[in-house]
């Protein structure tokens, strides 16, 4: 097992934002996690090849998802905040983004599993029972009874019309789990323009929605609770930019996007079996919280640095564009909600207490929203560049050292002294945006 050693320490309040600037060249900031986690983080890196940038945000998944209404944040008497985030794995086809998500993940996955074979249970017993007469009720000991509750923790591709049983039914809301995050923003504009859209803003807010379920009437949700989670690609991201930028509402998702694309290898390490067990109790003790709702409070340091982190965005917001001013706004609610997921985290792992958010978990959210503010420009970034400016660093080397025309055995050769091996090469010229072939074995640039 690998062996992370403890990398936190105390945070001066003016070099946060400093540090927040730089996060994104040096990937995802894992440090902001418990010991423990970390170490499951760089475990699963090892040996089951999985991307930190996808791990780490999985695991914020996880904790939004299991902690849900349990905890609410408390900035001040009229300011709380939920652990709601909207988060999509971006990357290439085939890299990799949907296992890490799964696999931390599936610990809620199989609790939710539990409580369907036990619902399906009751539900059977439910039905055999309205069978049975009044007086073959009473001569059987068996009390009326009302239809059993589908109790769950997430569910998985769900409409907006499906969505209004579910949060009826379960107080503290639910995750929603899409492995295509495609087909969440696709059902957005499916009957009217933006109706699916209006309603995951509000929930965004906890704000009340009132869903239309077909033969139930209306059914009103005062304080809506769904954490989102997927994967998508980057050209699907891109478009899906295009078609809803006008009221801000991609701002609100975050991207796990690392800058390194590459797929790497299988190896022969294993993942221990301690180490599955214990992201299984981590999750365990977050599922299990409380029976209602709890109230944390922020330690004086902790509003301290979450206070002047917010006056230097204010600052920025002032000055920058209105693009600028959306990412940065979005995030001022996430550095409150990031800061309630990490301080359930140093709880789930036995370092810390849920009394109040500490310096270390506002800290560790100040990171975490300059990690997101960077993957949101670089968004924009590439929804702007070209189809060029979208390749990797050795397939544009590789472009570049190419004549104009050529034969496939000498472009496999130049290739090969770029670094690139011979049917990767091969691959690569069936990108028409690129290459032309004027005849059988013979190409050009285009």
């Amino acid at each position: 097992m690998l062996v992370v050693k403890p990398t936190f320490k105390p945070l001066i309040v003016k070099d946060i934002q400093a540090e927040a600037n730089e996060i994104l060249q040096d990937g995802f900031p894992v440090e902001v996690f418990p010991d423990r986690v970390q170490q499951i983080i760089r475990e699963t890196e090892s040996a089951l090849q999985f991307p930190v940038d996808y791990s780490c945000a999985a695991v914020l998944a996880a904790g939004a998802t299991a902690i849900r209404k349990q905890l609410v944040a408390c900035l001040k008497n009229d300011f709380e905040q939920f652990p709601l985030i909207y988060l999509l794995l971006v990357g290439r086809p085939g890299i990799n983004k949907s296992q890490p998500l799964y696999w931390f993940l599936r610990p809620i996955l199989t609790k939710d599993r539990e409580l369907y074979e036990h619902f399906s249970r009751d539900r059977d017993r439910w039905e055999e029972e309205q069978k049975l007469s009044k007086g073959e009720k009473v001569s059987n000991g068996i009390s009326e009874s009302e239809e059993p509750l589908l109790r769950q923790i997430i569910v998985q591709d769900v409409t907006v019309e499906k969505l209004a049983k579910v949060l009826q039914d379960n107080e503290f809301g639910v995750g929603a789990y899409f492995d295509e995050g495609l087909a969440w923003i696709k059902n957005f504009n499916r009957y009217t323009p933006g109706s699916e859209e209006q309603v995951w803003l509000q929930i965004f807010s906890s704000k009340p929605i009132k869903l239309d379920r077909k033969g139930s009437g209306q059914i009103y949700i005062p304080e809506p609770f769904v954490s989102v989670c997927g994967t998508i690609q980057p050209g699907v991201f891109s478009k899906l930019f295009k078609d809803h930028s006008d009221n801000g509402f991609l701002d609100r998702v975050l991207l796990a996007w690392p800058e390194d694309q590459r797929k790497e290898a299988w190896t022969d390490l294993e993942v221990s079996s301690t180490t599955i067990l214990s992201w299984s109790n981590i999750v365990e003790k977050l599922l299990n919280i409380s029976g209602e709702t709890m109230r944390v409070p922020f330690s004086q340091a902790a509003k301290d640095i979450l206070a002047r982190w917010q006056r230097d965005i204010t600052e920025r917001m002032n000055e920058g564009t209105d693009e600028d001013a959306s990412i940065l706004a979005k995030l001022e609610l996430y550095g409150i909600r990031f800061s309630l997921i990490l301080q359930a985290l140093f709880f789930a792992c036995g370092e810390d207490s849920l009394d109040e958010i500490s310096e270390r978990a506002a800290g560790g959210a100040v990171k975490l929203c300059g990690y997101f503010e960077g993957t949101a420009h670089q968004a924009r970034k590439y929804r702007d560049s070209r189809p060029f400016d979208r390749l990797s660093g050795l397939q544009k080397s590789v472009i570049l050292a190419l004549p104009e025309t050529f034969s496939t055995s000498e472009g496999a050769d130049i290739a090969e002294e770029e670094g690139m091996n011979r049917r990767t090469f091969e691959r690569f010229l069936c990108e028409r945006r690129f290459f032309r072939q004027k005849k059988h074995g013979q190409y050009e640039r285009v």
